[in-house]
């Protein structure tokens, strides 16, 4: 039977399929009920070729080599079994309420799922979140995790992070706001909608800073099912614009304070960082950066975990001046190790107001 380009009924498509079948090198292997076609109205030659194709790989797989089985099972155990971004988080430097909060919102989650196994019927809660915290504390490094940590236990459909700050809602005409804000909601449907500087939205008085928040409030809402939004910045500047706005303060369900790091904290994120990147210290350089880190934590804004990354990054700059500047042949051991005339104190800058970015991962 002929099948051309056009439509054909499904009675059409399985003679076709079991010609295809029948004609196979594999045709001895034929069962009854083998060749299934997904139930539609209609069918064309590509249906019926993925279902042939569909057939002979099951024939491969079950019953000529069933062997492979056994080793696609032991391959699934092994994607399952690690959980890559909750363990990134645990080894993550300090961020100890970060850390809890989290792991009790997926428990939370777990249970609630538990729940409605057993038919117990629940009206569902809101996961929306709050990140406070100076620059440099891995604000934005955590909410990417969460979402991972979500999608890893199943309690979002998808490992789905979309960001944005003030300067991607807020349009520049009346009326465009609402529809942008309602736009980055339907992107970020089954997964997570990272705002950073959330507070800049109503600082601006000339802006249509206020539209935003208010159809923030809305989705916050109306797509609380599906969309979990955080919400990040400074402290005492996200705190000022929850006392502004009860709507907005009365939806987020979990508040996650990210501390400064502490000197002893930050020369941990540097032994981190250095075994990420196959750098080694001496003791001298140790100690040459925990002096260096007992100055910066003194100064206000000194950037947290984006300070020992520039630091590090510095630090290999004049180690490849210092090495190359030699005649000598580099060995791998001098390559690799980074020594105290490799670290300088960096100038810290004046924070700037509105500055939308990625915080590092502290240790990463």
């Amino acid at each position: 039977m002929e099948l051309g380009e056009g439509m054909c009924s499904l009675s059409q498509a399985k003679t076709c399929l079991q010609q295809l079948i029948d004609k196979s090198d594999l045709a001895p292997y034929f069962h009854a009920g083998d060749g299934a076609l997904p139930e539609q109205k209609a069918y064309t030659t590509a249906d019926v070729q993925e279902a042939y194709s569909n057939w002979r790989s099951m024939v491969l797989r079950e019953r000529i080599y069933p062997t492979y089985q056994k080793e696609l099972a032991a391959m699934k155990v092994k994607k399952d079994k690690p959980k890559a971004a909750r363990q990134k988080l645990l080894n993550m430097v300090g961020l100890t309420q970060a850390k809890s909060v989290i792991q009790d919102m997926v428990a939370a989650a777990k249970l609630q799922n538990l729940r409605k196994s057993w038919g117990i019927k629940e009206q569902t809660t809101s996961r929306h979140m709050v990140f406070t915290g100076n620059p440099g504390s891995a604000k934005t490094t955590v909410a990417r995790l969460t979402a991972k940590i979500l999608a890893e236990e199943n309690i979002i459909p998808k490992s789905l992070f979309i960001e944005c700050g003030r300067a991607n809602l807020v349009g520049k005409y009346v009326g465009w706001t609402a529809d942008i804000v309602k736009k980055f909601f339907r992107e970020a449907q089954g997964g997570v909608l990272f705002i950073d500087e959330a507070y800049a939205l109503v600082e601006d008085h000339h802006s249509y800073g206020d539209e935003a928040i208010n159809t923030i409030v809305q989705e916050m809402e109306n797509k609380r099912e599906s969309v979990i939004v955080i919400l990040a910045g400074y402290p005492d500047k996200m705190k000022k614009l929850l006392d502004r706005n009860e709507g907005l303060r009365s939806r987020i369900a979990f508040h996650v304070d990210f501390p400064d790091d502490t000197p002893e904290e930050l020369g941990e994120i540097l032994d981190l960082m250095c075994e990420e990147r196959g750098y080694q210290l001496t003791d001298a350089s140790r100690e040459k950066c925990a002096s260096i880190f007992e100055a910066a934590v003194k100064t206000p804004n000194f950037g947290n975990g984006r300070f020992v990354r520039n630091l590090l990054e510095q630090a290999t700059l004049r180690q490849a001046k210092r090495l190359m500047e030699t005649d000598a042949n580099i060995e791998k051991e001098q390559g690799l190790l980074l020594l105290p005339e490799d670290f300088e104190t960096l100038a810290i800058p004046s924070p700037t107001e509105n500055r939308i970015g990625f915080c590092p991962a502290k240790g990463f």
